[in-house]
């Protein structure tokens, strides 16, 4: 059916081997993540599912400011992109790109 074609092609692009992907809710905890995503950040799945996205910053400062930033364009109706400074679990400094829709 449409919908089971559907289904697959969004676990194609979700599991795709060269991009990191995190699904988060509107309160910032981390739903579920790929492969990819954990190979960047260094942690399991088990130890980031459910966490804040808190984590992935050094400071609250960077976080809070990184939740202003796509939340003012995410209440406009456009797609959030931002390039941001996380940090993995060893304390590394790692740029990424965030792109995000409602």
């Amino acid at each position: 059916t449409e919908l089971e074609e559907q289904k697959e092609h969004l676990s194609k692009f979700f599991h795709n081997k060269g991009v990191g992907i995190i699904l988060s809710n509107p309160d910032r905890e981390i739903v579920e993540v790929n492969d990819k995503l954990c190979d960047i950040i260094k942690y399991s799945k088990e130890e980031i599912i459910g966490q804040t996205t808190r984590i992935l910053y050094d400071s609250d400062e960077k976080y809070n400011s990184s939740r202003k930033l796509v939340g003012d364009l995410l209440a406009e109706n456009k797609v959030a992109e931002a390039k941001l400074e996380f940090v993995t679990k060893y304390n590394e400094t790692i740029w990424v790109k965030l792109s995000g829709e409602l």
